[in-house]
């Protein structure tokens, strides 16, 4: 391959316009040289205790000449039992949203650890009396029983922060007879786990028959109680 030299198509007068433009740009940094830069003077300013142009100075007891943004802090949210799944209340609005059973699993797992609940165990059960189930459980006391990647039930016994796990009426581990029966038409009978109650789709199991008798454990949807 022969390689050949690139003839210039610069005329003239074109030549002439750019070393008139390199002969300015030259001038300008021998300008430049001759003068302490911008930033030198104002360095030099600052070590004299001098304050600069863009130098903020707020007195004490001064407010600031401009807004601060805050980021929104996280909204508060509250687990709360359901017979239908698991319902959550946003603290600031009231408003509620019901995860119901057929939900996602990692969904609710997640809901559930966004409201505070920290996941203690998980494991699974292949001898329960509804089919093989996974489960997770959290300090709360909170259980969730899962079959197929989806959730299909719940239980929660009692632990040192259980009490917070109620129902919307303010049932939970821990609450009586009485204030079970006040919030519920409970059916009460005898069985093999106890003195067992049924309220709609709640289910759970009383320390007694007597009205003082705390709820033991409760659940709602799938579970693996043996009866």
């Amino acid at each position: 391959m022969t390689t050949r030299p690139v003839r210039s198509t610069v005329n003239g007068s074109l030549r002439f316009a750019i070393c008139c433009v390199i002969c300015c740009v030259l001038a300008a940094c021998a300008s430049n040289d001759a003068q302490p830069s911008a930033t030198t003077a104002q360095d030099g300013a600052a070590s004299a205790g001098v304050a600069r142009a863009d130098t903020l100075i707020v007195a004490p007891g001064d407010s600031l000449p401009f807004t601060a943004t805050v980021a929104p802090a996280a909204p508060v949210i509250h687990l709360v039992l359901d017979g239908e799944g698991l319902r959550f209340v946003i603290e600031s609005s009231g408003s509620t949203r019901l995860l119901e059973f057929s939900a996602s699993a990692e969904q609710v797992i997640a809901a559930v650890t966004a409201a505070g609940g920290a996941a203690q165990s998980r494991g699974t059960n292949a001898d329960c009396g509804a089919g093989p189930v996974e489960f997770v459980s959290f300090e709360n006391g909170l259980s969730l029983v899962m079959q197929q990647a989806k959730f299909v039930g719940w239980s929660a016994r009692k632990t040192a922060t259980s009490a917070t796990l109620t129902t919307m009426s303010g049932i939970g581990v821990g609450s009586t007879r009485a204030a079970l029966d006040s919030s519920y038409a409970a059916a009460v009978s005898r069985s093999t786990l106890g003195t067992e109650f049924s309220a709609g789709e709640l289910q759970g199991v009383l320390a007694s028959a007597s009205s003082s008798a705390p709820i033991t454990d409760m659940w709602a949807g799938t579970s693996c109680v043996a009866r």
